[in-house]
Parts: structure tokens; C-alpha cells; sequence
């Protein structure tokens, strides 16, 4: 995506702080750095802050989408994949699946391929016409 501003990317660790807000100094430097740049995002570091959420702050999926729809839907955040993350989040919301399975979900739609998976539950979701 090309922008007319020069955005910078961060890594997982800006967006972790700036959406937990659970540290004095880091954080106040993570929502400077995202609310006054213009931010590339990448969707391995979705991936990886969503991860996160999920593993060691044992945050609650439900959670996790509102916070990173939110965050994704800032319109200094940019990516060439925004559209995708979306999808997947409401994927990964919907369906008892990780959020990876989520974003091959999406990309297999937006790909109008197939997926090849041995995951039972992903290959159900992956042959359903809607998805």
C-alpha cells in the first residue's frame, strides 16, 4: 500500500502495550507512537499480538476482536491486508478456531482457492460455501 505520509511499522510488542495500557512508561510511549504516526501493520504482527492476548494475558476472544477491530479500524493504521484481518477476526470470533485458521479462512476466500488441512474442524469451515 502506498501512502502519501512515510508510516512506520511496528512490532508487537507497541501494539501489546498500547492496547493493555499496563505499563507506566511504555505504554504512554506506545500511544504516542500510534496516535500521532501513520502506522503500517503487518498481519504476522496481528497474528502475534493476537497470540499473545490469547496465551499468556488469557484474555477472552470476544475481548480480543473488539479491542483489535477497534485497533485495525484506526484510520492512521494502514495495511495492504486490512480488509483480510477483518475477516478473519470475524471468522476467529464466530467459529471455535485459532485466529491462523481465521486468516487461512480468509485468504482462501479472497483467493477463491481451496485449503488443504488435516484439521477436522478447519476443513469442515473450509469446504462450507458461505465461508
Amino acid at each position: 500500500m502506498q501512502s502519501k505520509s512515510k508510516a512506520i511499522i511496528v512490532d508487537a510488542n507497541i501494539v501489546l502495550r498500547f492496547l493493555l495500557n499496563d505499563h507506566p512508561q511504555l505504554s504512554q510511549k506506545a500511544k504516542a507512537i500510534i496516535t500521532k504516526s501513520t502506522i503500517f501493520i503487518d498481519e504476522t504482527v496481528i497474528a502475534e499480538v493476537i497470540w499473545v492476548l490469547e496465551s499468556f494475558y488469557e484474555l477472552k476472544k470476544t475481548d480480543i476482536v473488539k479491542n483489535m477491530s477497534i485497533f485495525i479500524s484506526f484510520k492512521h493504521i494502514e495495511s495492504e491486508n486490512k480488509e483480510r484481518i477483518m475477516q478473519a477476526l470475524n471468522y476467529y470470533s464466530l467459529y471455535n478456531i485459532s485466529y491462523i485458521d481465521a486468516w487461512l479462512l480468509a485468504l482462501r476466500k479472497d483467493k477463491k482457492t481451496t485449503l488443504a488441512t488435516f484439521d477436522k474442524t478447519l476443513q469442515t469451515l473450509a469446504q462450507k460455501k458461505k465461508i
